[in-house]
């Protein structure tokens, strides 16, 4: 929303970043959220 306060926040490990509104909140905070995506190393 327009006027909305927003903090920067790191996505996949510090590669880019984006601004997310500060009302937004990390989920893994609050649960274990599994990966299904696997590791392509």
């Amino acid at each position: 929303m327009a006027g909305e306060s927003s903090t920067r926040r790191p996505l996949f490990g510090g590669a880019i970043s984006t601004a997310f509104p500060v009302r937004f909140q990390d989920v893994s905070n609050i649960r274990e959220v599994p990966d299904h995506q696997g590791s392509s190393r």
